[in-house]
């Protein structure tokens, strides 16, 4: 089985490996409701990222339209809504529906999404495999996804990674501390982290907790996460 294991990580130059995290990523949203695959979605995106192999083409193509079939099952339960300031104008209204105008914007939205988060890639690539790479990548992701909501086309915040958890039992109660955000942070460092360990595995370092210290730090604070919940739950 380890043998198994370290075969498929030789071959994360391959664009199944971006696209298992957009089906991951999918899979954990609140209307499919697979929350736990949340922690993992990004771990086949993060080695295909961090695989030299790939070329600079090959590796923005891969994630973008990764990312692109993500943001399309975010949209994909708000296209069956009609209405939106851009849906209803009298010009568009003689040719198409406020129904298509509405996915239409949608479309657009998770097109616009997909290229504010093209600058996470060349960090990622340089990050994965940094001792505090995972501090740093959860950091940025968050920055980015604050900036799509605040400064993005139309306000949508769609598409955070942290309300992958809004249904989960424990992990939830953290959004009372420091919102949806701070969901988002748990989520990216934990998938960081369990990249960093997969990739030190298949080079062979014995040195698991020297070349990834955030190991450790971030296992002890997703406990605190849980136990804060778990007393948060209790009558």
């Amino acid at each position: 089985m380890q043998n198994t294991h370290m075969h498929m990580l030789q071959h994360r130059n391959s664009l199944f490996f971006p696209l298992a995290s957009a089906l991951l990523l999918t899979l954990a949203l609140p209307w499919v409701g697979l929350t736990f695959f949340a922690w993992v979605a990004l771990v086949p995106l993060l080695l295909f990222v961090s695989d030299e192999r790939v070329s600079r083409s090959k590796l923005f193509f891969g994630t973008a339209i990764a990312l692109l079939a993500y943001m399309l099952a975010v949209a994909y339960p708000l296209m069956h809504i009609e209405g939106a300031w851009w849906a209803g104008t009298h010009e568009l209204d003689r040719y198409l529906s406020e129904s298509i105008q509405f996915t239409g914007g949608m479309v657009l939205a998770a097109c616009w999404r997909v290229l504010f988060f093209l600058f996470f890639i060349p960090v990622a690539r340089y990050g994965a495999t940094k001792r505090y790479g995972a501090l740093l990548l959860a950091v940025l992701w968050v920055l980015i996804e604050w900036a799509y909501a605040t400064l993005g086309l139309w306000g949508y915040s769609a598409g955070v990674i942290g309300y992958s958890l809004i249904d989960s039992a424990y992990e939830k109660h953290a959004a009372y501390i420091g919102g949806v955000y701070l969901l988002s942070f748990i989520v990216v460092l934990t998938n960081v982290v369990i990249a960093q360990v997969l990739l030190l595995q298949l080079k062979q370092q014995k040195k698991l907790f020297l070349n990834a210290p955030m190991l450790v730090p971030t296992f002890l604070f997703l406990a605190i996460v849980l136990c804060y919940g778990f007393f948060a739950e209790r009558p």
